[in-house]
């Protein structure tokens, strides 16, 4: 005893705190990662719409032949797509969500 300090050999407490939680993150980001390098880049056309799903890039692209309305472009918008002028696209990060909203606005968009 140094001063009235109790000095503890061996690892802080403070150092494993949390450290379940970050294995199991760990393990789920590992098995996302296996998951998404045996995915491969696909193409499907929706109406006049060409959609890709760029595993390369990470992205969700949707190519219209066109400007879509204002209607289509604000719930691109809303939904976290962004106009690239470099790709010519509307496209977002890959991810379920993003498909989904995709396909609910194309199919809005047709009727």
């Amino acid at each position: 005893m140094c001063g009235g300090v109790v000095r503890r050999a061996g690892v802080p407490g403070y150092a494993l705190t949390n450290s379940n939680a970050e294995i199991r993150r760990l393990k789920q980001r590992i098995t996302t990662l296996e998951r998404a390098a045996a995915d491969e880049t696909a193409e499907q056309q929706i109406g006049e719409v060409r959609v890709v799903d760029s595993v390369e890039d990470n992205r969700l692209q949707a190519f219209f032949p066109g400007k879509p309305s204002e209607e289509v472009r604000a719930a691109l918008k809303r939904a976290g797509f962004r106009w690239s002028p470099s790709n010519g696209c509307w496209q977002s990060y890959r991810g379920e969500r993003y498909s989904v909203a995709l396909q609910r606005i194309l199919e809005g968009a047709q009727q």
